[in-house]
């Protein structure tokens, strides 16, 4: 999950920036949703609703808006996330302690790290 501030317009210009390192030390295929969170400060919106989902679909992850302070939405957010990995993940690598996202027929990536140049 790549979490905003809706109150904060500051925390949504950093999600290119999340994105990346996420990107870099993640393994790839990683499955990642964008979340919204602070509805419950919907007076002092900073993000449109509309910004949060045309940023998800652009890079291609779901979209939700929460309040973690109200529990709005955070079960379905979970619920998302779940759903997503019962979709994708092919079976669990205990030796690394991680989801093996893909076909059964695919082996698991490396890490790109050592790939990237994150900053």
């Amino acid at each position: 999950m790549i979490v905003y501030d809706i109150s904060r317009k500051e925390t949504f210009n950093n999600l290119n920036k999340w994105l990346s390192e996420v990107e870099c030390y993640a393994q790839e295929g990683v499955l990642m949703m964008l979340v919204g969170n602070k509805t419950d400060l919907e007076t002092s919106r900073e993000v449109s609703s509309q910004s949060g989902k045309e940023w998800a679909a652009t890079n291609d992850m779901p979209f939700i808006e929460t309040s973690a302070k109200n529990s709005h939405n955070v079960e379905k957010a979970f619920r998302m996330l779940a759903e997503m990995l019962d979709k994708h993940v092919t079976k669990v690598d205990e030796k690394n302690q991680a989801f093996v996202i893909g076909s059964k027929e695919t082996p698991p990536t490396e890490n790109v790290a050592a790939k990237c140049s994150c900053s």
